[in-house]
């Protein structure tokens, strides 16, 4: 029974994490303690929304088109926490029309906006230029992830649509299991062309060479520990040190 309280849902002991992490820190030239692994969206989300030192009466803007992982917890935090939720309901008609109704909710109380550039419940595009737009006159910073089974299936169209915004604050998520699946594979020549502050979040994970037919499924429930795939983290590294 200790034995099995010392493992994590996918089998793999602490000792074994903490390895992980050490080997992913040399590789990033970071601190241990500064890397967290997720299983997925979901968990990112959780934990973001869990980590914003947010208070009563604080606002956080999303829309009636999100995915469950990008509602339940912000709603948990507002019957926890007394934060307030704000939504609108995504127009089908222009996207300066839902960029109007973003508009009219932000005010002094707003510290967040956590709102798909895709919609889950119709695939909606959102104007993420202009949703930028909208946050840097507030400070804050908007992050596009490329996925690969998406619209936005690789590095080279997320950075053509985020360079596109001609906003310093639009970056890009970079997902070391989405860089290994995009088509293609691993694109270093775009990379390269990246400045490096437009690169705001790395996510660790490692993936075999041959992927599985459902990509969707395999993000969900097959990743891998850093250096147990075959993701060139030593490479990617180098790579992110030279821009």
């Amino acid at each position: 029974i200790e034995d099995l309280e010392d493992r994590c849902e996918s089998g793999h002991s602490h000792d074994l994490w903490e390895t992980a992490k050490g080997r992913a820190a040399r590789i990033l030239g970071c601190d241990p303690d500064e890397i967290a692994y997720t299983r997925n969206t979901t968990e990112g989300v959780n934990i973001v929304c869990n980590g914003l030192p947010l208070r009563a009466g604080d606002e956080v803007i999303t829309s009636t088109h999100e995915h469950v992982g990008n509602t339940m917890t912000w709603l948990a935090r507002q019957r926890r926490d007394g934060i307030r939720m704000r939504i609108f309901e995504p127009s089908t008609q222009s996207a300066e029309e839902n960029v109007d109704r973003i508009a009219e909710l932000i005010n002094d109380r707003t510290r967040a906006l956590s709102i798909s550039h895709v919609t889950t419940a119709t695939g909606q595009v959102l104007p993420v230029e202009k949703i930028g737009e909208l946050a840097a006159e507030r400070g804050l910073r908007v992050s596009l992830e490329f996925l690969p089974w998406s619209g936005i299936p690789d590095l080279r169209s997320a950075w053509q649509l985020v360079e596109g915004c001609e906003r310093d604050n639009a970056g890009l998520t970079l997902d070391t299991w989405h860089w290994q699946r995009q088509p293609g594979g691993p694109d270093l020549e775009t990379l390269a062309s990246i400045p490096g502050a437009r690169i705001h979040f790395l996510q660790l994970s490692d993936a075999p060479a041959l992927a599985e037919e459902d990509l969707l499924d395999e993000t969900l429930r097959a990743r891998r520990l850093p250096g147990e795939g075959d993701v060139d983290f030593a490479g990617l590294r180098q790579a992110l040190e030279s821009i």
